[in-house]
């Protein structure tokens, strides 16, 4: 399980990435997943234990091009996802 925070802009997404990097969250870019958005935008991913330091670093910004943060999990009938913010 991992979480997302979806971005439209490729350069917000880099930003909040750039940041969480510096503050020490485990971070990585991925392509906006097309159950967020149909878009060729990037989220920002993090496993299920980085969700509270990834929001902390993403509270302390500002965005406009924000899509949603999801958990998403995998399993043998597919991936599923549930908004969290």
């Amino acid at each position: 399980m991992y979480c997302i925070f979806s971005f439209k802009s490729r350069q917000e997404a880099m930003r909040l990435y750039d940041s969480a990097k510096r503050s020490g969250v485990l971070v990585s870019i991925i392509s906006t997943p097309k159950f967020v958005y149909s878009g060729c935008g990037l989220s920002v991913k993090t496993d299920i234990e980085g969700y509270q330091s990834l929001y902390n670093v993403f509270v302390s910004m500002r965005f406009s091009s924000f899509l949603g943060a999801f958990k998403v999990r995998n399993d043998r009938s597919g991936l599923h996802s549930e908004r969290i913010l």
